[in-house]
């Protein structure tokens, strides 16, 4: 499940539990829009304390909206409380080197939208989820290659 909130130019995302491709369609939409057109969020943080797991789709999620506050403010998104088996995938994925982990973590606001699960992620942004990843490794390109020409068909 993904939660998040927004404060004074900060993005405070919260990933718990299983974390898939149906939970990420809100946090893309809303991250883009806020990042890239509205110029509101110039931060982002991520705590992954109750995190388990995340599937390819949210960590390309996750490379797609580093890659926007890279581009726009030149910033990274900031990761707290990850644990092994996250810290493990996201290095599998070769993400981690353009990441900020920090060593104490920060307090986020107590109000936070829960991410509906009954909203679909399209198959477009699964595939754009997967494209962005496809950037970030040959491993990544032989893997999800496939997946990031969905959006072609």
């Amino acid at each position: 499940m993904i939660s998040f909130t927004h404060k004074d130019g900060v993005l405070y995302i919260i990933a718990s539990g299983h974390v898939k491709a149906h939970d990420c369609g809100p946090i893309k939409d809303f991250a883009t829009k806020h990042i890239t057109e509205k110029d509101i969020i110039t931060d982002v943080y991520l705590d992954m304390k109750e995190c388990k797991y995340m599937d390819s789709t949210f960590i390309g999620v996750i490379a797609g909206i580093n890659k926007q506050l890279r581009k726009k403010w030149k910033k990274s998104i900031h990761l707290q409380n990850t644990n092994k088996a996250c810290m493990d995938l996201l290095d599998d994925m070769s993400l981690s080197p353009l990441l900020i982990f920090l060593s104490e973590a920060i307090s986020f606001p107590t109000e936070a939208t829960k991410v509906d699960d009954n909203i679909l992620i399209s198959k477009i942004d699964i595939a754009e989820a997967h494209k962005e990843l496809t950037e970030l490794s040959e491993d990544n390109k032989k893997k999800f290659g496939l997946l990031a020409k969905m959006r072609e068909s």
